[in-house]
């Protein structure tokens, strides 16, 4: 509400960082960033555009945005949010053993998948780092069967810094092009991380890494 008239807020730029500080601000846990046509549209006028939170704010009116009534966006483009009573859950689904298996998240009290579209090492030395393990290798095309339920994330380009895999950029909850559970991501974690060595001077090359796991 600004000066007396309920507004939305403009998916410009709109995050999942964004999201997490108007869910804390209803006294929810955390939040995702969704964008329309997730939600219904509504006709109630712009108040805000280009918001841009850093995730210390206590409320969305101390995040930086292009100033209030200031806006080059239209009624359809409302940005949405779900939150969460609880904190996102990540594990590890479907493997010979607990540090490989498919990738699922819980939020909101329901198990998904992770799209391989961009799936790569990155992506999978910042899940496998938050899980405790050292490295990780990523495995595409449901290497370790297919999951149920919704797909949460596609495109994921994680930097490699991140703490949290929820962290990383990606094209959107729920947004996922040419996606089914065929194409479900799985990592194989690691304490040791990948070693390889020439051995016998016949140019043969031997990796410590599971690898019988390459070999099916």
């Amino acid at each position: 509400m600004y000066n007396g008239k309920w507004g939305g807020v403009c998916d410009n730029r709109w995050s999942d960082t964004d999201a997490r500080v108007v869910c804390k601000q209803l006294g929810y846990k955390t939040g995702v960033a969704y964008k329309i046509p997730h939600f219904q549209r509504s006709d109630t006028p712009i108040h805000m555009d280009n918001v841009e939170c850093t995730g210390t704010e206590s409320n969305l009116a101390e995040c930086a945005h292009d100033g209030w009534g200031r806006q080059e966006c239209v009624n359809h483009q409302h940005a949405g949010v779900i939150c969460s009573e609880t904190d996102f859950r990540l594990r590890l689904v479907s493997g010979r053993k607990t540090s490989e298996g498919r990738v699922e998240l819980m939020f909101d009290g329901e198990w998904g998948t992770v799209c391989d579209t961009y799936f790569d090492n990155k992506d999978a030395e910042v899940v496998c780092r938050e899980l405790g393990y050292r490295k990780g290798v990523a495995m595409r095309g449901a290497y370790f069967g297919q999951g149920h339920g919704p797909i949460y994330l596609d495109g994921m380009q994680c930097l490699g810094t991140e703490h949290h895999f929820t962290d990383c950029s990606h094209r959107g909850w729920g947004i996922y092009q040419n996606c089914t559970h065929h194409n479900d991501a799985s990592v194989i974690c690691s304490d040791t991380g990948i070693q390889v060595r020439l051995y016998n001077s016949e140019n043969n090359v031997q990796v410590n890494f599971d690898a019988s796991y390459y070999n099916k």
